[in-house]
């Protein structure tokens, strides 16, 4: 996807992340809403969605290693166990994510 390859050629992310970032946005299915994207300042890329009544969910790509948190910045915040991304968002990741 351009906008992660620009984000690799301005030395904001890996290519690792560029690449995996890409593949994970292709992934998700057509019912699910696309995130606001960020670098994170350590060669990751954040991606961000606004949950109405919940507060954010937020997932990290650091080369193919994803991290998620649902209702950041909220008291009720809790934390996706960490994984290598295989090419299919798997469903805690996806229940997180708006429609």
């Amino acid at each position: 996807m351009g906008i992660f390859r620009r984000l690799h050629e301005l030395d904001q992310i890996s290519l690792k992340t560029s690449m995996y970032a890409g593949w994970f946005i292709r992934s998700l299915p057509t019912t699910r809403s696309l995130p606001k994207v960020s670098p994170d300042g350590d060669g990751g890329l954040q991606m961000a969605w606004d949950v109405e009544g919940s507060g954010r969910t937020l997932i990290t790509i650091n080369d193919e290693m994803l991290y998620g948190v649902i209702s950041a910045g909220t008291r009720s915040a809790s934390y996706l166990d960490e994984r290598q991304f295989m090419g299919v968002v798997e469903e805690d990741f996806l229940a997180a994510i708006p429609a």
